[in-house]
């Protein structure tokens, strides 16, 4: 895959395809081995795959909620 289609999709994203990541590794109840593969690959398939999903967002205090859960964005951070 040539890199600048990569880095073509991954300049893509948006604010909903980060919540979307987040909301799957959240429910994701498989053991991942390889986290930052896997991530890198949701964060590549995102764009594409991302269909209707509007989180509710709390800007000031860096949380995410969406109609199952929440995420408070520095505690994801330190879990990858």
């Amino acid at each position: 895959m040539p890199l600048e289609q990569v880095k073509q999709r991954f300049l893509e994203l948006w604010r909903k395809h980060i919540e979307q990541v987040l909301t799957t590794l959240e429910s994701n109840s498989a053991k991942v081995r390889n986290l930052r593969t896997y991530l890198i690959t949701l964060l590549y398939n995102v764009p594409v795959t991302v269909c209707d999903f509007k989180p509710k967002s709390n800007a000031t205090s860096g949380t995410f909620e969406t109609q199952t859960s929440s995420f408070d964005v520095d505690e994801m951070m330190k879990r990858i």
